[in-house]
């Protein structure tokens, strides 16, 4: 950057001793310095450095050099507009708007001078990192990855997934509709207690049979599939003739019935899934 003024050892040179100073010296030393009125920087007693800068065009108030006599361009410029709104802009040596809040809404551009009315707009891929590494990554292709970098869906977890309920859009077969189900799953001990699961109730209403009340009824009735659990038989397991079936599958409720190797109702643990819309 050129900087068409004189240099302190130049003015200093004006006025030395026997010296005879020029109309052009003293005009060149009050150019040297700033004038507050002339040059909207001002620096009163007890008061903050106040500057007025022109916003015309998205021009910037502030150049930031690390180098005037190397550096063709600024680092980084201030701005108090940008993409014609009023707000505060940091922007790189060629003008491209780095961050960006905007003075009406407070909402924040990162990346773009245009929040485009949310409280947070990133253009570009987003970084979370936790204690043990990446936590969550969203990039711009609206891929989102929790607990990996490299997402490669629309979304993608490294790690166990907690939910009380899920709702997925699935695609299936061509000759079926993609919908969005609800899944609730559950195990159930003999007793009518729960030990496994959230979002429904057990009510035994007699040897081997229960009925699962869902806390949020499904819009439609749900495909349930049921197995036994036999739990403390040193992971030998049971008796495989005995089952646990499905009586009755209705949107807010269905009824299990568990039996024994002969085919008779008998108490049993059973664990559960519920699909549907």
């Amino acid at each position: 950057m050129e900087i068409n003024k004189k240099s302190r050892t130049d003015l200093k040179a004006y006025f030395v001793k026997n010296a005879l100073p020029t109309e052009s010296n003293f005009r060149d030393l009050i150019d040297a310095g700033l004038n507050q009125k002339d040059d909207g920087l001002v620096k009163s007693a007890d008061q903050p450095v106040q500057i007025a800068a022109s916003t015309a065009g998205d021009k910037p108030a502030i150049h930031l050099y690390e180098s005037f006599a190397t550096d063709t361009k600024p680092a980084w410029a201030l701005s108090l507009q940008a993409g014609g709104k009023k707000g505060l802009g940091i922007g790189d040596g060629d003008g491209k708007t780095r961050l960006f809040i905007d003075a009406t809404t407070g909402g924040v551009g990162i990346g773009t001078a245009d929040p485009a009315g949310n409280k947070l707009r990133v253009a570009g891929n987003v970084l979370v990192d936790g204690a043990d590494g990446t936590a969550m990554l969203v990039i711009k292709d609206g891929n989102v990855g929790i607990g990996t970098q490299d997402p490669s869906y629309k979304l993608q977890v490294n790690g166990s997934l907690s939910a009380s309920s899920v709702d997925v859009s699935l695609g299936h077969a061509a000759a079926c509709k993609e919908e969005v189900v609800r899944i609730v799953r559950g195990g159930v001990m003999s007793n009518g207690g729960i030990f496994a699961g959230t979002g429904f109730t057990v009510s035994k209403v007699g040897t081997g049979f229960y009925d699962i009340t869902f806390s949020t009824p499904f819009n439609s009735r749900a495909s349930v599939v049921a197995t036994q659990h036999y739990p403390g038989t040193n992971d030998t397991g049971g008796d495989t003739r005995d089952n646990a079936t499905v009586v009755v599958a209705n949107s807010d409720r269905v009824r299990i019935k568990t039996g024994s190797a002969d085919g008779s109702a008998a108490d049993r643990h059973f664990c559960f899934i519920a699909i549907g819309t």
